[in-house]
């Protein structure tokens, strides 16, 4: 599943799940096309979720990379994106 030379701690995925809210706003609008209640963030079970104006939805799709930097913190940690998850089924289930 992953490019030669990534490694991860779980033998069938990753430890990191990446979504955007600009994507969830827009999954939520196709919802409401089709008179669909909205769905959570939490549906999804994202680690990380970045959001603001200059991110477009679906943009994460082709991130390479993604630097997380805290508060008062002076050096990012850079998180490789590797692929698309295919999450189960679960979370299209009420």
């Amino acid at each position: 599943f992953a490019p030669r030379g990534s490694e991860t701690a779980f033998s069938d995925g990753f430890p990191l799940l990446l979504a955007s809210e600009p994507s969830l706003a827009d999954v939520n609008e196709r919802l409401g096309g089709r008179l669909k209640p909205p769905v959570p963030m939490n549906r999804f079970r994202p680690n990380v979720v970045v959001g603001g104006a200059d991110v477009a939805a679906w943009a994460e799709d082709a991130w390479s990379a993604v630097a997380v930097c805290g508060e008062g913190s002076s050096a990012p940690v850079v998180f490789g994106v590797v692929k698309p998850c295919a999450r189960c089924k679960m979370p299209t289930i009420d």
